[in-house]
């Protein structure tokens, strides 16, 4: 069963139709709100030079700059609103059109 409850919509009888409506109108609207949070937090994010992130890479996964533009740092990432912040190593993963 999907965790995400829409494979559920399907066994609804016909008389269901505006509860599947307002279950999917619920879920593309929880989907849009985090979508939002995360590009705010990619958008507050820097570059990773000269942090350690950039640290980790160099020591840990013996990588070298230069570093892509997609590599960020966050000093206080939260993964959700009202989460305790974390120092994080982002990367900014887009489709082709951004």
């Amino acid at each position: 069963m999907p965790s995400d409850g829409v494979g559920m919509l399907g066994q609804l009888g016909p008389d269901a139709t505006i509860e599947v409506d307002q279950v999917k109108e619920v879920l593309t609207s929880e989907r849009d709100e985090t979508i939002l949070w995360v590009r705010n937090q990619v958008a507050i994010s820097g570059p990773i030079s000269g942090t350690p992130a950039e640290r980790f890479l160099i020591e840990h996964r013996g990588l070298r700059p230069p570093w892509a533009s997609s590599l960020r740092w966050s000093a206080r990432y939260q993964s959700y609103p009202g989460t305790t912040p974390h120092p994080c190593l982002i990367a900014k993963v887009t489709n082709a059109n951004g």
